[in-house]
């Protein structure tokens, strides 16, 4: 569908990461990171306040909540598996 698809210049521009989740209740809180990358610090700011703050919203158990995400680097690091 040529019609719907718009060139694009690759490198040069800024970007903007975003994190949520679908839980079988609904959709999680986001997160937005406009600056830098995301390391295992960042990664765990955001499981510490969006990740947190849905499982509480819907009132889930943390003890049965699964939690799957990609194997990225900052998702798999010592202090994250803690």
């Amino acid at each position: 569908m040529p019609h719907q698809t718009e060139a694009q210049v690759q490198g040069g521009g800024g970007g903007v990461v975003f994190w949520g989740m679908i839980t079988a209740e609904g959709p999680s809180y986001g997160s937005t990171i406009t600056e830098g990358t995301v390391n295992s610090e960042v990664y765990a700011e955001i499981l510490d306040s969006s990740l947190l703050d849905t499982i509480e919203y819907y009132g889930l158990d943390k003890k049965t909540f699964r939690f799957q995400q990609d194997n990225a680097r900052p998702h798999t690091s010592g202090p994250i598996k803690k």
